[in-house]
């Protein structure tokens, strides 16, 4: 069994990862730390959330304030990706907004989807090792999944 990390570790693992890269910014570390410490209580629809146990970790998403999706896992590097896959799909978008900012409501038009895809697949090109390789082969699916077996 893997060393269980507790939450201020894996935050600050994600964020050297994070630093890595040309999106992020301190101003996102509520995006990170929000995966452990939700703001009062509230989870944002399919935002990814924490919870430390003795053994790993459980992964659990909510949809409209319903549990979407609850899996366990014991391999941090899983967790990190998770967060770190969410976390640079929200700055690409927020990038989006602010790079558009004069068209309200912002439409995702294929060269928007095209620009974030471009955006993460940099990212997750200067974070490499297996976060990388997890990203192309499109590992996050799999983690959302509720059908689908992690290991």
């Amino acid at each position: 069994m893997e060393k269980v990390y507790e939450e201020q570790e894996i935050i600050g693992r994600i964020i050297d990862l994070l630093r890595q890269t040309s999106l992020y910014e301190d101003q996102y570390k509520k995006l990170v730390s929000g995966a452990f410490y939700p703001e009062n209580g509230f989870h944002d629809d399919l935002a990814p959330y924490i919870e430390v146990l003795e053994n790993g970790y459980q992964l659990v998403q909510y949809e409209r304030g319903m549990l979407a999706l609850n899996k366990f896992t014991d391999q941090v590097d899983v967790v990190i990706f998770w967060i770190m896959e969410d976390v640079l799909f929200r700055i690409a978008y927020l990038k989006l907004l602010e790079e558009y900012r004069n068209e309200r409501p912002l439409r995702f038009t294929a060269d928007r989807v095209k620009e974030v895809t471009i955006m993460l697949h940099q990212a997750f090109a200067k974070i490499g090792d297996i976060y990388e390789q997890w990203h192309i082969e499109g590992r996050r699916s799999v983690i959302e999944s509720p059908l689908r077996p992690l290991q």
